[in-house]
C-alpha cells in the first residue's frame, strides 16, 4: 500500500486546522451562562451600592460634626456662649471674670434660653440700661403656675448682679416702682401678653412676661448685662 506523502504545506494547514480547532473548543468552555452573568451583575451592584454608602455616611458624619462643632459655639457682643448637653436639657454656658485671692478667673453662668433667640427679645431703650451700685428687682407677679422657673430666673439674676459688685435686693407688691433720683435701678418683672424690657423711668425698667417665658426675659437680662459690664 503506497504511503501517504504529507508534504510542508500540509503540515501548515494541519497546524493550522488544529489551532482553530482548539481555539473553537477554548471559547466553547469559557462562553459564560446567563446565571452566571446574572451573579456577576448582582455583585458588581451590591459592591457599587456599599461603596456608595459608605461615602454618604462619611460626608454626613463630617458634616455633623462640623455643624455640631459650628452650632455649639455663639458669640453675642463679645461674650461667648459654648452648648452644653445634661441629660435631656441643654444648657448655654457663659462666664463673667472675677478676682479670686487677687487672681482673676472666669466664673461659669449658664442659662437655658439660646442666645441666638434672645438677641431676638425686643430691650427698648437699651443705651440707657447702665449697671448701678444698688439694684432692686420688684416681682409684681408670682409666676406660680411657671413650675418653678420664676425660682431660677430670680435666683440667676441675683446671682449674676451680686457678682458683679451689685447690692441686690428683691422685693414683692403690685406697683411700679422707680428712684427719681437715679441711684437705685428698678427692675419691675410683670405677666404680660408680650415678653419685652422697656425703659419706664431714669434708671427704672419694666420686664414684661408673657407665657411664663420669666428665664427668656431674665436671661436677656442677665446677657446684656454681661454686654455691659466688659465694656467698664
Amino acid at each position: 500500500m503506497p504511503k501517504k506523502i504529507v508534504t510542508g504545506k500540509n503540515k501548515v494547514l494541519n497546524k493550522k486546522e488544529n489551532i482553530q480547532e482548539k481555539s473553537k473548543k477554548t471559547e466553547e468552555t469559557q462562553e459564560i451562562s446567563p446565571e452566571k452573568k446574572k451573579k456577576r451583575t448582582e455583585k458588581a451592584v451590591i459592591t457599587f451600592l456599599i461603596i456608595l454608602g459608605a461615602i454618604v455616611v462619611l460626608l454626613v458624619v463630617t458634616y455633623l460634626i462640623f455643624f455640631s462643632m459650628k452650632y455649639s459655639k455663639y458669640t453675642y457682643n463679645g461674650v461667648d456662649f459654648t452648648s452644653v448637653q445634661e441629660g435631656k436639657l441643654m444648657f448655654y454656658k457663659f462666664s463673667i471674670p472675677v478676682y479670686y485671692q487677687g487672681k482673676e478667673i472666669p466664673y461659669n453662668f449658664y442659662i437655658r434660653t439660646n442666645p441666638r433667640i434672645l438677641k431676638n427679645v425686643v430691650f427698648e431703650n437699651l443705651q440707657n440700661y447702665q449697671l448701678m451700685r444698688k439694684i432692686v428687682i420688684v416681682a409684681k407677679s408670682n409666676f406660680t403656675n411657671c413650675d418653678g422657673d420664676q425660682v431660677i430666673a430670680m435666683a440667676n439674676l441675683v446671682k449674676l448682679y451680686t457678682f458683679i459688685g451689685a447690692n441686690v435686693s428683691v422685693q414683692y407688691g403690685n406697683s411700679t416702682l422707680c428712684d427719681l433720683s437715679g441711684k437705685t435701678m428698678y427692675l419691675n418683672l410683670e405677666e404680660s401678653n408680650e415678653t419685652k424690657i422697656f425703659q419706664v423711668g431714669f434708671s427704672c425698667f419694666q420686664v414684661d412676661v408673657n407665657n411664663c417665658e420669666i428665664l427668656k426675659a431674665t436671661e436677656k437680662l442677665m446677657v446684656e448685662s454681661v454686654v455691659k459690664y466688659n465694656a467698664l
